[in-house]
């Protein structure tokens, strides 16, 4: 799993983001409070909204899903999802996002 330059990093998990970046890339299970990542997807899904728990199962971890977001919460996990889909749109991508996405 590899995290985006650009990273949304919510403001309630900002004090934490740069532990959970380096735990990311070091491949390590967490074992603090409950988060969420967004991430690309496999498939036809655009996004995954993963929580800290389902982040302990091997298949998102050594995966090669981009981190886009990290969020203290659900929601705040969602606002991050419309801000790269409204980016997206800004951009002209509405019909590409798929391959936008990637390329973040």
């Amino acid at each position: 799993m590899k995290v985006a330059k650009g990273a949304f990093i919510g403001p309630s998990i900002a004090y934490e983001a740069k532990n959970i970046i380096i735990s990311l890339e070091r491949n390590e299970r967490f074992k603090k409070r409950m988060w969420y990542l967004v991430t690309t997807a496999k498939g036809e899904e655009l996004l995954y909204v993963l929580s800290s728990l389902e982040l302990r199962h091997d298949f998102y971890r050594t995966s090669d899903l981009t981190v886009l977001g990290i969020a203290g919460s659900r929601k705040e996990a969602y606002e991050i999802v419309r801000n790269i889909f409204q980016d997206g749109v800004d951009r002209g991508h509405l019909f590409h996002m798929k391959e936008f996405l990637n390329t973040y």
